[in-house]
């Protein structure tokens, strides 16, 4: 039980963290989303807004290429992201939108939580160029 607390405590860190990280906050505007919620589940799901301006949305094999890139930019700093949208189209029926997962788990610290945070923002404003 103590690591269902764990894991709890995590989610909700992560999410408060998220809501404060100055790096995050340049990317969570009006290009990317959370689309998940800390009561629900442990995974994160980043995705794209779409805008308002028809001429502004990124094609799917945009949003595949640019989650690749955060993903790449997070793993060359040891953090493992996945890139949802591509590898998975060719198994599923219905195939979902392209988006950024990231899994919280039970044995991370605040401090791996703090420097996930850091390096998924910069990753994110490198890849996506804001």
């Amino acid at each position: 039980m103590a690591r269902v607390h764990k894991l709890h405590a995590n989610i909700n860190y992560f999410y408060q963290q998220l809501a404060m990280h100055n790096l995050m906050q340049k990317v969570l505007s009006d290009k990317v989303q959370v689309t998940s919620t800390a009561d629900l589940s442990p995974i994160v799901y980043f995705k794209f807004v779409v805008p308002e301006d028809d001429t502004k949305i990124l094609s799917r094999e945009e949003q595949c290429c640019l989650w690749d890139s955060v993903t790449n930019l997070c793993m060359d700093q040891g953090i493992m992201v996945v890139s949802t949208g591509r590898h998975i189209g060719l198994h599923l029926y219905k195939k979902p939108s392209p988006a950024l997962k990231v899994v919280i788990m039970a044995h991370h610290s605040k401090e791996d939580i703090d420097w996930a945070l850091k390096i998924l923002g910069k990753a994110m404003i490198e890849a996506l160029s804001l």
